[in-house]
């Protein structure tokens, strides 16, 4: 099998899952989540993920790959609603 013509983006699959896998358990591990800057950074990192899951989420159903872009798109909108709901509950409960 060729790389380069490969019409499925495996490997910008993988990198996704491992990125945003990364930011949701690594600093729940080794920082402190109360922490302001790791919640800042954190959120910034996962909104990037989401935001590059989408992309990959389009990619994949002009590549009729439905079933597994509806799933990566599914997975975006919970982050996402996670990370808006995360950021109302700091705001108001301050």
């Amino acid at each position: 099998m060729n790389i380069h013509k490969m019409d499925f983006p495996i490997y910008s699959l993988a990198l996704w899952c491992i990125i945003t896998l990364t930011l949701f358990f690594v600093p729940m591990l080794f920082f402190d989540v109360n922490n302001t800057v790791v919640r800042i950074v954190s959120n910034i990192g996962i909104l990037c993920s989401s935001v590059w899951g989408l992309w990959l989420s389009w990619i994949l159903r002009h590549k009729n790959y439905i079933m597994l872009s509806r799933v990566i798109f599914v997975i975006n909108i919970v982050l996402l609603i996670a990370l808006v709901n995360a950021s109302m509950n700091n705001f108001f409960m301050t």
